[in-house]
């Protein structure tokens, strides 16, 4: 609990109240906050502010308001103690005066004390009422504000008289959980101030199984988590349909297995009860209505006035057209108003009905006993003969007294109105009536009983029962195949015929169809509905073959299955219940004894044993033994009887009896398969020799305690028992002798029964040395294998650094020489690792840690180079040009030459690593370089005359720069070495001699240098001018020649050539046609002009080779570009081309001469003109000018 002050501001605006202050004894400041409008409310909580509370009097104290001017706002006060925990409140808010300041004055300004305190800093909205079905899940959407200005979480929690399951969710269907920042464990809203709303929502699943009940009412709470004082809570109420409650019960629910037999009861009685729960439904079916009215003599008093019939023409005219009524008065008996069928009540019907009423207003004239039972008879009667089976059949029954005779026992003819579905509503009046017996026909029949206290009370009955409700809570499935109800016994139970009944009536029951199965003994009964409010059961009794707890019917086979309120068919499994299933107790025996009957030479020491069948109550058990012999009891188990004594007298025979005893089920001792009473006889001394030794005989044995020197024989009586012990370990020196074995097969410390002959028992020894091994260079994750022998058995041990024990004499010790891990990895001893154990041993042994090494050598021919490595902690040289493979100590180098000189010139060298640490299986490949040392003179030049070279060494390119007298450097075989042609500085020097070299030994080259001389471009020249004239002599032309022979028609151009031996070249022209004239011109020219241009051709390029090699007529020469050699290679281009122009200009002309010269040439040799030209003439030439062709 916490003490508050809470503000209220009844106002549609909020007001800002910061700066108002409470005065008590101290002082409380408000600071920035509202009061008013969407959060009316403001709060001062002990708990946030201790010290304004602190000095609070209980007893005597003021409380003042004053706003932010000073100005008082409203006061309380009090002069005594009041309740605690309760508070001081105004009886309407914000009414009342404000000089309230102590108990009368407060009261007097509209204060009250000893309120309920509420603080209203939680809003919750709100109330709800909801119908549901069974089976199904009901969500109530809720809001939740925090009033106060102080952030809380706001946990959320619910009670509700069942036990229906409820969660708590966000709107969008996330569970609830409690806030990390929230010390409880309750769900809550999270953080919430300022009257915020937080919706949520409240979910409820409904059962489908068990007595559900007609609703429940959900009482939710939301209260802040530091606060719980501040909380609000709401009722959610679900109200449900019509539905079965279902419930199975099993009596007893303890019974004996079958066939058990008396006085054992095996029977057990299975209860299967469906009941009609929920709220009717409205309904508008047409009802078929017989009012029954008492007009016994004590209406008289009762109903002095007749209201009762008032009441039933109000319901009448209520009725509608479709509804039919009757009427029945009953006294001693009863009897139907004017013997009139149901009438419709349409209006002439309603009228009609209502005169049929006011017959029955009998008061104050009324007379006669109650006979209940008649009216429901009758009206039953009446119901089933004229009733409609598709309409509500009711029965409004309204008595004023007891049913006489009394008892009455109605319990047929509601039996008769279930089956027929007929409900009965019965109404007492006054105070004389028998309410529990109109209880149960309403109950039975799935209506309601009413009480009316007066008359005046009859008419808001008549009108709740004329609401047109469906009270039937299910009935059977339309297609009658399927029946409502089928229970399914376990196969293990048999169904007793004959022992179905209804448990309340004790009318027998018996299922519509049973059949007995593999599975299940099948039980079906049909049954066409059941009401609200009315109880379906049956009861039937079964035995069990099974053992032990066990289900009594098949789950969830076993249902209902029912058509409800809103015709949807619904299946609801009947509950399952079990059964505890006991064996038949059977009477306790004597199942063993011993001595057993008959015994004989039986110790004088030895205890009486008798072993029972069963578990027995100890107290009752009794024995008797001959001759007497004092006995002491004691249990060794609940079955297990165990009597001593002092010894017995020797070759004596006793008799022992049992003669009562009861086992803990109460059932008496009865005679067994072991006989009782039972004998034997007591041994007759005779003594033995037994020899107690070791193997090898030496130290001591130890027998009852005592050590005797081994060997030691003893007479023992045959049937004794001695203990014989041997000493686990004797010491010899730094060895020991260690026990094996008795011969006779017992413990180290044993006792033995004394037979009856003689004996010699040996304690076997074995000598035992001490052995150590320190195992060196092993990792702990790698262990060998040592293996010994230890009491003449093999043993095995894994170790890696040292191993100790004690080995037989005589016997193998080894450790593993090599430990392999894998195929490139070991450990590996070459130290002794099997030694012959015959005294104390101590070795050690030396591993080494190992990886294989391979190194692949490349490039060395046959030349070898010194491969370094350490295997077992030494030195392992070896000189290989190839490939090396070895075992190599880990954590060791591995290394090989990196430089093999052949000589003071030439070696072979190699640019890769060339040594390597063993941490792993080595891999590694070199490839050598065969290299020499060639020296290079250079002569003539200086330090301002300087050349580069460049080489190339262990695979890289090398150079170098700035040399003027020689080089020396290692060169990779087969490479080349490059100087400069020139030299640096002015004037550049050339090189007079080969600058590059193929390194191939060990070579000495000099290389001379000298000024640089410009290049002789005589020899390009003469080549330029050489092709020029050959191209003029392609482009100029001459007749010098009469070279080319056309073919003839018949193709043999060497006849032409012979038969143009002697002619003229007109007389050659005289047998050609123009176009082959055309063509002859054109390669005689050809011809002769390459002919002429070629002699100057010829001597340019012999010039220009004669300058190439002789340096004659160089171009430039001296430093000079118009040498000598210019000007003869021009004067040779200009003369060539020159002559080929002057021949030009003298070619072929066909002027008017040429061609008279042509035609008498051809006269001259017979050929005849063709006019007009043609092929073979010469065309015409009027104007005498000159034809040419063409030039070609």
């Amino acid at each position: 609990n916490t003490r508050f002050v809470e503000l209220i501001r009844n106002a549609p605006t909020p007001l800002d109240i910061t700066g108002y202050r409470l005065v008590a004894n101290s002082v409380y400041t408000f600071p920035s906050a509202t009061v008013g409008g969407p959060s009316p409310y403001a709060f001062l909580f002990e708990s946030r502010t201790p010290a304004w509370f602190s000095t609070l009097g209980l007893g005597k104290d003021n409380v003042y308001l004053y706003d932010a001017t000073g100005r008082l706002l409203d006061m309380v006060g009090w002069t005594s103690p009041h309740m605690p925990g309760m508070s001081v409140a105004r009886s309407v808010p914000g009414a009342g005066g404000h000089t309230a300041y102590d108990d009368g004055s407060a009261v007097v300004n509209g204060w009250r004390f000893d309120q309920t305190p509420t603080p209203a800093t939680i809003g919750l909205q709100s109330d709800q009422n909801v119908s549901a079905d069974v089976g199904t899940v009901v969500q109530f959407p809720l809001t939740a504000s925090n009033m106060d200005s102080t952030p809380d979480y706001l946990n959320v929690e619910a009670t509700a008289t069942g036990a229906w399951p409820i969660r708590f969710l966000w709107p969008n269907g996330v569970p609830l959980t409690d806030s990390s920042g929230d010390s409880d464990t309750t769900p809550d809203l999270g953080q919430s101030w300022g009257g915020v709303p937080v919706p949520f929502v409240c979910e409820v699943s409904i059962p489908i199984e068990g007595a559900i009940g007609d609703g429940d009412t959900i009482l939710l709470t939301v209260s802040a988590a530091a606060m719980p004082l501040a909380h609000a809570t709401v009722n959610l109420t679900i109200a449900l349909y019509p539905h079965f409650d279902i419930t199975r019960s099993v009596s007893p629910p303890t019974v004996y297995l079958q066939g058990s037999g008396p006085p054992y009861n095996e029977v057990a009685q299975i209860t299967v009860s469906i009941r009609g729960a929920g709220y009717p439904t409205v309904v508008q079916l047409p009802q078929d209505v017989v009012f029954q009215i008492d007009e016994t003599g004590s209406m008289n008093a009762n109903d002095p006035t007749n209201l009762r019939v008032d009441a039933v023409k109000n319901y009448i005219d209520r009725m509608r057209d479709t509804d039919r009524g009757s009427l029945i008065g009953f006294t001693t008996s009863a009897w139907v108003v004017a013997n009139r069928p149901l009438t419709a009540t349409d209006p002439a019907g309603k009228t009609v009905l209502k005169a049929d009423a006011d017959t029955l207003a009998c008061s104050p004239g009324c007379f006669g006993g109650t006979f209940i039972n008649a009216a429901i008879q009758l009206g039953n009667d009446w119901l089933i003969n004229f009733g409609d089976p598709t309409h509500l059949r009711v029965e409004i029954l309204l008595t004023d007294g007891v049913c006489d005779p009394n008892p009455c026992d109605p319990t047929i003819l509601l039996n008769q109105a279930v089956a027929e579905g007929i409900m009965i509503y019965t109404v007492g009046l006054g105070t004389n009536t028998n309410p529990a017996f109109l209880q149960n026909i309403a109950d039975r029949t799935g209506g309601k009983y009413f009480q009316a206290n007066t008359p005046q009370d009859l008419a808001a009955i008549y009108a709740e029962i004329g609401t047109r409700v469906n009270r039937t809570a299910g009935v059977a499935l339309p297609n009658d195949v399927t029946p409502m109800i089928e229970d399914d016994a376990a196969p293990y139970l048999t169904v007793l015929p004959g022992t179905f009944l209804d448990p309340f009536t004790g009318a027998p029951r018996d299922p519509t169809f049973m059949q007995q199965r593999g599975d299940r003994t099948l039980l079906q009964w049909n049954v066409s509905k059941i009401q609200i409010n009315e109880t379906w059961a049956v009861s039937y009794s079964v035995t069990s073959t099974r053992l032990g707890p066990q289900d009594v019917a098949l789950y969830p086979d076993s249902r209902v299955a029912y058509q409800r309120w809103d015709d949807s068919t619904v299946y609801q499994t009947i509950p399952q219940s079990s059964l505890t299933v006991l064996a038949a107790p059977t009477p306790p025996f004597i199942t063993a004894t011993n001595p057993a009957d008959g015994a004989a030479s039986v110790p004088v020491d030895q205890s009486i044993q008798a072993v029972f069948s069963e578990a027995m109550d100890a107290p009752t058990v009794a024995w008797l033994i001959t001759p007497s012999v004092p006995l002491t009891p004691s249990w060794l188990s609940p079955q297990i009887l165990l009597l001593s004594h002092p010894d017995f007298a020797e070759c004596t025979q006793y008799t022992v009896a049992v003669t009562a005893g009861r086992d803990t089920e109460g059932e008496a001792l009865v005679s067994g398969p072991v006989p009782n009473p039972w004998s034997f006889t007591t041994l007759c001394t005779v003594f033995v020799n037994y020899t107690i030794t070791r193997s090898p005989a030496r130290a001591n044995v130890r027998v009852d305690g005592t050590d005797y020197p081994a060997p030691t024989t003893f007479q023992w009586r045959p049937g004794d028992s001695h203990d014989l012990s041997a000493v686990d370990f004797d010491p010899q020196g730094p060895s020991r002798w260690a026990f094996l074995s008795w011969d006779d097969g017992g413990a180290r410390n044993h006792s033995v029964s004394v037979g009856a002959i003689d004996l010699t028992i040996t304690a076997l020894y074995a000598l035992q040395h001490p052995a150590q091994l320190t195992l060196v260079g092993l990792d702990p994750g790698r262990p060998v294998h040592v293996g010994w022998r230890l009491f003449g058995a093999a043993s095995a041990s894994p170790e890696s650094s040292a191993w100790a024990s004690w080995v037989d004499d005589g016997s193998a010790l080894n450790v593993d020489g090599i430990l392999a891990i894998g195929t490139a990895e070991r450990y590996i001893t070459r130290d002794t690792v099997a030694w012959t154990v015959n005294g104390p041993l101590a070795r050690t042994v030396q591993y080494y840690h190992q990886f294989t090494a391979t190194v692949r050598l490349l490039g060395l021919g046959t030349h070898d180079v010194h491969l370094d490595a350490t295997s077992f902690g030494m030195s392992d040289g070896a000189g290989t040009h190839a490939t090396w493979s070895d075992w190599v100590d880990a954590q060791t180098s591995v290394s090989v030459d990196a430089l093999l000189s052949i000589g003071e010139r030439e070696r072979y060298g190699t640019p890769n690593p060339t040594q390597w640490r063993a941490d792993a299986p080595l891999d590694e490949t070199v490839s050598y370089i065969h290299q020499f040392l060639p020296r290079i003179t250079l002569v003539g030049l200086d330090t301002n005359h300087a050349v580069g070279a460049s080489w190339h060494a262990d695979g890289k390119g090398k150079g170098r720069g700035g040399l003027s007298d020689s080089l020396e450097e290692w060169s990779d075989a087969g490479t080349f070495l490059t100087f400069d042609r020139e030299s640096s500085g002015t004037p550049r020097l050339l090189a007079q001699d080969p600058t590059s070299f193929t390194v191939d030994s060990a070579f000495d080259a000099t290389i001379r240098y000298a000024a640089f001389v410009p290049p002789n471009w005589k020899p390009l020249l003469a080549l330029v001018y050489s092709i020029l004239l050959i191209i003029a002599g392609a482009v100029f032309g001459t007749r010098a020649l009469d070279r080319y022979v056309p073919p003839p028609a018949g193709g043999d151009v060497r006849a032409r050539r012979f038969a143009w031996r002697n002619l003229t070249l007109g007389e050659k022209f005289n047998e050609l046609s123009v176009p082959q004239i055309e063509e002859k011109v054109h390669r005689d020219r050809r011809f002769t002009r390459l002919l002429l241009i070629l002699p100057f051709a010829a001597t340019e390029g012999a010039i220009g080779l004669l300058s190439m090699f002789t340096g004659i007529l160089r171009i430039p020469d001296a430093g000079s570009w118009i040498p000598l050699g210019f000007w003869i290679n021009t004067a040779l281009l200009v003369a060539g081309l020159g002559a080929g122009l002057a021949v030009r200009r003298t070619g072929y002309r066909m002027n008017q001469t040429i061609l008279l010269r042509l035609a008498g040439a051809r006269d001259k040799a017979g050929a005849t003109p063709v006019a007009g030209g043609g092929p073979g003439n010469i065309p015409a030439n009027p104007s005498g000018k000159p034809i040419s062709r063409p030039r070609m």
